[in-house]
């Protein structure tokens, strides 16, 4: 199936300033790093979004139109992280409603596929299917009919991964004969929550079907029926392979299902895999797991991301609810505490070396208070002030 979906004309002039923050001019010596506001107060969630956001266009490429795995225009394109970069984008039009915002994402959105052999297509299914939400809350927040395109196309490309070869079905990792047992919770929670919007967003029901058969797949072979915590793969229950954004995609999975049946099991499946990640045992000290790594610096971020859509689900019991929004807050106030210049380490409580700060980590500490930013604006009296 032919990738191509890159359309030169949809690029619109200029990117400006966004949230007060600026571009990275690949030569060295162009625009200055972005000045961080001042008096953004510690519990000031929409300034430590805008500032956060504004230290991430350090890793912007303004050559290549995207982000890069080191600052001032230097290192390699990483498509995975540029899907969670182009949702980080979303947040902050969603935040600031303005036309350097919107371009912004027009621009990533091609820059991907022109640092992708001009395709969106690629031999890692979980990849796609990062790429795939991104462009589904693209399109919602835009209504650009291109963001739709490439979410369908890669949708199709992403079925094909499934095979029954094993493990009662499932959707594999990677493409390539040798992976065909393969079988991750990073690309089946994920697909279900892929196919479940799909069908929210345009009546698809072939995507429902898929949403059902995804779930129930996931909940038999990498969730844990006692404590709902998620394991690796089909094939892979080591301890050390917990991971926190496969907790986090499973949770996005039952409230998804959840909104479309209103079937309370779907609501309890998601706060018992919550409650395993604020649970002490996972979190000790209430501290979520990080790491620093290209990868592992940006699971928190996406852990945070599908919490948040559960603490805002309004039939969410409240003192649950209350739970994990103080079990965030937490966090947030450790990293805002141990990142006064707003550049974020993967490990939200020590305090941030230069070379523990990358892209990965600046992403999911940008994440960490785009969610907070997103609570307090539902829930304001659930903060502290």
């Amino acid at each position: 199936m032919a990738g191509l979906l890159l359309c030169g004309s949809m690029l619109l002039a200029g990117c400006g300033k966004d949230d007060g923050g600026g571009t990275t001019d690949d030569s060295g010596g162009g625009t200055p790093p972005p000045e961080q506001p001042e008096g953004v107060g510690q519990y000031d969630w929409k300034g430590s979004a805008a500032a956060g956001q504004a230290c991430l266009d350090e890793w912007w490429s303004e050559s290549r139109s995207c982000f890069l795995m080191k600052r001032a225009g230097l290192g390699s394109f990483n498509y995975w992280i540029n899907a969670q970069s182009l949702d980080a984008l979303v947040d902050r039009f969603l935040r600031q409603n303005t036309m350097g915002n919107r371009n912004k994402i027009l621009r990533e959105y091609e820059g991907i596929a022109s640092n992708n052999g001009r395709s969106y297509i690629n031999d890692y299914y979980d990849d796609m299917a990062w790429m795939t939400l991104a462009c589904l809350r693209a399109y919602e927040a835009t209504s650009v009919p291109e963001y739709k395109a490439t979410a369908l196309l890669l949708w199709e490309e992403i079925k094909g991964g499934w095979n029954d070869d094993n493990h009662d079905g499932g959707i594999v990792w990677k493409k390539g004969e040798q992976w065909r047992a393969a079988k991750n919770a990073c690309i089946n929670n994920p697909a279900c929550i892929i196919a479940a919007r799909l069908y929210q967003m345009f009546d698809d029901r072939d995507a429902l079907a898929w949403a059902r058969k995804l779930y129930a797949w996931s909940k038999g072979h990498v969730v844990d029926a006692a404590t709902g915590k998620v394991w690796d793969a089909a094939d892979n229950r080591d301890p050390g392979w917990v991971f926190t954004y496969n907790q986090g995609t499973w949770i996005g999975a039952a409230v998804e299902m959840f909104r479309i049946t209103g079937e309370q099991t779907y609501l309890d499946d998601a706060v018992k895999t919550a409650n395993w990640v604020v649970g002490t045992t996972y979190s000790p000290g209430g501290n979520l797991p990080g790491g620093t790594d290209t990868d592992g610096g940006m699971f928190a971020g996406i852990c945070v991301r599908y919490m948040a859509n559960l603490i805002l689900l309004p039939r969410l019991d409240a003192g649950v609810r209350q739970k994990y929004v103080s079990f965030l807050e937490k966090n947030a106030l450790e990293l805002r505490k141990n990142s006064a210049d707003f550049y974020f380490c993967g490990r939200w409580t020590q305090s941030a070396l230069p070379d523990d700060i990358g892209l990965s980590s600046q992403l999911s500490g940008v994440m960490l208070m785009e969610m907070m930013y997103r609570i307090g604006q539902k829930y304001p009296d659930l903060l502290k002030k």
